[in-house]
């Protein structure tokens, strides 16, 4: 449930579609949302006002040239109601 009580997250890793995103007064769905490998009930936050919704993420990207794997670590965030990507950060 997000802070300012109008939004739930679901999460249901053996459903086809594994978080949803709920109005939760007017009982709509928002926008569902795919699980990648390694997601699980605590990859999305939400800001202290409820208004954003945060997801980590992890990349792998492996050089084909050498085989040599690196990890990038990020952050997007997407503003509610309309679940727009504000933006999509790596660090």
């Amino acid at each position: 449930m997000s802070p300012c009580e109008r939004y739930v997250l679901a999460f249901s890793p053996m459903a086809d579609v594994a978080f949803s995103v709920w109005n939760f007064q007017l009982v709509e769905l928002i926008r569902e949302l795919p699980i990648a490998e390694d997601e699980d009930a605590e990859t999305y936050s939400w800001s202290h006002d409820g208004q954003y919704l945060a997801k980590k993420f992890v990349t792998k990207i492996t050089k084909e040239t050498t085989g040599e794997t690196k990890t990038k670590e990020g952050l997007s965030v997407f503003e509610l109601p309309s679940m727009q990507m504000v933006t999509n950060s790596e660090g």
